[in-house]
């Protein structure tokens, strides 16, 4: 195995990709649920599937990036800008702005390295399927218990989309609702876009969760592993389940691929 690795690295495009995100939230709640699978990946071979914990947390923000993880030739490793965004940051907006500004033109480096370098004609299928779109979301609830999120959609030849929300209490007193999902999301698109009023009498951690596994399910090559969901309130945060997330996150837990490695923040 190491053996077949190691040429796996030496002559094939090196990209590491992940992951089946549903983000929901509420006036007073964010949920996250995201598996845990990390797949290297070349034209025509899978490599080895590694797992870690994929939510990112720092101060009172949550976190989690899909798409194209890894890109070594360039050092692309948006997880470490997250990272940094996180701990500079002082609200949602703040962070997503930071983040921004590495991520976005080192996606597009990744992406024109890619194209020279290895010639889109020679691996067309991953370029295709790995290459070509990163997300990256993040939240926190802020005083008196209100949602606010922000993530960014990245996709070659496209403007950034972004999306950035503060959501309150409705006049009524209805609760505001919205959804995000990322990466592997065809049934999860799917389920909302059929179901205008999914929101009624949902558990949203198990409604997130179930959603999460219906993707393994369907996309086993690249969506699996122990799912994780994580619920944000005015309480503070809860693990429902912790996958293979802890609190607080050993100094170190890495998933590295060809010697790059994808690092999940640290939780205090």
């Amino acid at each position: 195995m190491r053996n077949w690795l190691l040429a796996l690295c030496l002559t094939l495009p090196p990209v590491t990709k992940a992951t089946s995100v549903v983000a929901i939230w509420t006036h007073d709640s964010i949920v996250v649920a995201v598996d845990s699978k990390f797949t290297y990946v070349s034209d025509k071979v899978a490599g080895p599937s590694k797992y870690s914990c994929k939510i990112h947390r720092n101060k009172g923000f949550i976190a989690t990036i899909a798409g194209m993880v890894a890109y070594p030739p360039t050092h692309f490793n948006p997880s470490d800008d997250l990272d940094a965004a996180l701990a500079k940051a002082t609200d949602v907006k703040h962070a997503i702005d930071i983040a921004d500004r590495t991520i976005v033109p080192g996606f597009q480096r990744a992406l024109h390295d890619f194209q020279q370098r290895y010639l889109i004609a020679k691996y067309p299928k991953m370029y295709t399927e790995n290459m070509r779109n990163l997300q990256y979301f993040i939240g926190e609830i802020v005083f008196p218990g209100q949602s606010v999120i922000a993530y960014r959609e990245l996709a070659e030849d496209k403007p950034p989309q972004r999306k950035d929300q503060e959501l309150a209490r409705a006049p009524t007193g209805f609760a505001n609702w919205g959804y995000a999902v990322f990466g592997l999301r065809e049934i999860s698109t799917a389920y909302f876009t059929n179901n205008p009023n999914w929101f009624q009498g949902a558990v949203l951690p198990d409604l997130a969760h179930r959603l999460i596994e219906q993707e393994s399910i369907a996309n086993p090559n690249d969506v699996g592993g122990p799912i994780t969901v994580v619920v944000l309130d005015p309480n503070g945060l809860h693990w429902d389940p912790k996958g293979l997330c802890q609190d607080p996150l050993p100094k170190q837990t890495s998933v590295s691929m060809c010697g790059f490695g994808y690092r999940p923040g640290a939780l205090p």
